[in-house]
């Protein structure tokens, strides 16, 4: 077994921020927006993880 500790890290970023940071992710080819929301909208939570 595999033990791994797990760190979170929480920023607070505007509104613009937010919209280049998903337009960098979409344009990567790495991102794309699941099934449930191809319109783009917000979620009432939401997070990003890295791998």
């Amino acid at each position: 077994m595999q033990v791994f500790n797990r760190y979170e890290v929480k920023y607070l970023i505007t509104a613009d921020q937010v919209d280049k940071i998903i337009q960098q992710l979409l344009n990567s080819g790495k991102m794309r927006l699941d099934k449930y929301n191809q319109a783009g909208d917000w979620y009432p939570i939401q997070s990003l993880y890295f791998a």
